[in-house]
């Protein structure tokens, strides 16, 4: 028993999700599913999906060619996303991937803090408050539930670190970056969207553990 699936005289698939298992495609006029030709037909459907690479292919459903009437198998077909399009995706994830990294924490000398925007701004105000010499010792919880105490040496060597570990992994976003950029203007990559999907965007990423003598 075929699936059929309903397909308009322009040759657009109307509701893909929708189908009617027939014997046989309806011919005539008081068939089940029957359709004017002159408006629309019920087409086979074939649901066998190939292999695709979602990282710069689509899968998408074949359309018939655009005829009144006729048997056409309405099934599904690899499609190469344009290299300018998958460039702009890996970009897109490449920022959200360092940003999750950036605001991830991270552990010095056994310390773990927290690496969101917010903590930034707190070590600072600490850094300068210590500066200041408006105290001289601090005790705080760590993100890891520790009991830190310390004074401007330690509250320095946790925003060099800081520092020194945003600015690595922004560094190696933009040689990421730029690796997949140059793909698209070499002229002697042949298929680009594969070049630029397949880039393992995973190495160079600066340890969040970081242990200073």
């Amino acid at each position: 028993m075929a699936r059929y699936i309903r397909v308009l005289a322009n040759g657009d698939v109307k509701s893909p999700h929708e189908f009617l298992e027939l014997d046989a495609a309806p011919e005539a006029a008081g068939d089940p599913g029957y359709l004017n030709p002159a408006k629309g037909r019920w087409a086979v459907f074939v649901d066998e999906r190939p292999d695709f690479d979602a990282r710069w292919q689509d899968l998408v459903r074949t359309m018939p060619a655009n005829v009144p009437s006729g048997p056409v198998e309405v099934g599904y077909a690899v499609v190469d996303r344009p290299a300018e399009t998958v460039l702009a995706e890996r970009l897109q994830q490449l920022e959200a991937d360092r940003y999750a990294r950036e605001t991830g924490g991270m552990t010095i000398n056994g310390i773990t803090i927290s690496t969101d925007r917010d903590s930034v701004q707190l070590i600072d105000s600490l850094q300068g408050t210590l500066r200041d010499e408006i105290i001289s010792s601090v005790r705080f919880k760590s993100a890891g539930g520790q009991i830190i105490a310390g004074d401007l040496a330690l509250v320095n060597l946790l925003r060099q670190q800081l520092t020194l570990f945003h600015q690595a992994l922004r560094n190696n976003e933009a040689d990421h970056i730029e690796a997949m950029s140059a793909i698209l203007e070499d002229e002697e990559i042949e298929n680009k969207a594969e070049a630029i999907g397949t880039h393992d965007a995973g190495t160079g990423w600066a340890s969040k553990v970081v242990t200073v003598p």
